[in-house]
């Protein structure tokens, strides 16, 4: 029983894994999305523009990759956000350049494909699958599941374009962002996603993977705490031990962010000081006061005064796991006390990330021993 957290490839993300215990590494199968070239917006009006070019925005990922996750443990690599981008100044398609950097670097990388990514994105992918032998990742949407009268002639044709067997394939049927109101539809529709699956019992793994974590924190008042229900995990426990499955899949999820990625406007938005905190069916989500326009008169509250008591409120609560339980358990704790932080909301991701893939992690070891 693995685990596939799908996470973004950004600073915050990637420190949450560096500060991994070695011992949860082992249970974790990390699916690294190559982030989208960031975008800018130099005037009031108009569609933003990327802030750099594809030969900078690629130039170190999978170095920062490596000294994040290491070169002991496998690591799944996804191009999508970036498939669509032009090829490098010498001509090499961009997801390229990154697989062949990181096999140089000795990493584990498992490329990630789809059914219907690019022509030159599935060359790349086929290329790196000979060249380093460590398999390939297949992910299925949805809308890939449903079309059961041509999945198996889709599937069998990828595979036979780049060139290997179902048993070397992690396959992951990410059904993205759901709710509390999908979880009886899944029920119905992940068994009979799996019953219809070529050779199901051929693959090297098959993961069930979906998110109904919040697109925003908008809902939780200020200097407060709300809780939301972790409903991917309460599907995948009901399809584990009611679902009458041929197969059981391995459990995925997003982490603390919601697969629908938003490009957000900075001169828009504010930023609040945030935790989002995982517990055994739910998130706890503390926000505090949105920081101020430089124009406001009246100024922006601290984040070393706001982020102590968001601490405050996540460590008096029952779920609260205590400082030693990881590397974000224990910033928050050193925070609460102002020996640490408050960091910035990089730091706020990688602590509320790390805290999530250790909860995760031992929850499924705990379930593998009972």
């Amino acid at each position: 029983m693995q685990y596939i957290p799908i996470l973004m490839g950004k600073k915050g993300e990637l420190k949450a894994l560096n500060e991994l215990d070695d011992k949860i590494r082992q249970g974790i199968k990390p699916l690294i999305q190559i982030p989208p070239i960031p975008k800018k917006w130099d005037t009031l009006s108009g569609e933003p523009e990327p802030d750099r070019s594809i030969d900078r925005h690629v130039n170190g990922i999978a170095e920062s990759i490596a000294n994040a996750w290491g070169l002991e443990h496998p690591i799944i690599l996804d191009g999508l956000f970036i498939e669509d981008e032009d090829n490098l100044e010498n001509d090499i398609e961009a997801f390229a350049f990154i697989l062949k950097e990181a096999s140089d670097l000795g990493l584990q990388v498992i490329p990630a494909v789809g059914l219907d990514r690019y022509v030159e994105y599935v060359e790349s992918v086929a290329d790196a699958v000979k060249r380093d032998g460590h398999g390939l990742c297949l992910r299925l949407q949805p809308n890939d599941l449903e079309n059961q009268a041509d999945l198996h002639v889709l599937v069998d044709s990828i595979l036979k374009e780049i060139a290997i067997n179902k048993s070397e394939v992690d396959l992951v049927l990410d059904y993205g962002t759901i709710d509390e109101n999908m979880e009886s539809l899944l029920r119905v529709a992940v068994p009979a996603h799996i019953a219809a699956l070529p050779g199901t019992s051929e693959w090297r793994s098959i993961t069930f993977c979906s998110s109904s974590f919040p697109k925003d924190l908008s809902k939780v008042s200020r200097n407060d705490l709300s809780e939301s229900d972790r409903t991917e995990w309460m599907v995948w426990n009901w399809l584990r031990t009611r679902g009458k499955l041929v197969r059981i899949p391995d459990f995925g999820d997003y982490a603390i962010q919601c697969p629908d990625i938003t490009e957000l406007d900075p001169r828009l938005i504010r930023m609040s000081p945030n935790i989002r905190y995982t517990a055994e069916m739910v998130w706890l989500l503390a926000k505090g006061e949105a920081y101020k326009k430089k124009k406001d008169k009246k100024k922006s509250v601290p984040a070393d005064v706001q982020y102590p008591i968001l601490c405050e409120l996540i460590m008096n609560h029952q779920h609260w796991c205590g400082e030693n339980f990881s590397f974000g358990d224990g910033f928050i704790a050193r925070s609460s006390r102002k020996e640490d932080g408050p960091g910035s909301a990089t730091t706020w991701r990688a602590v509320g990330t790390n805290h999530h893939l250790t909860f995760v992690a031992q929850q499924l070891a705990n379930l593998r021993a009972s």
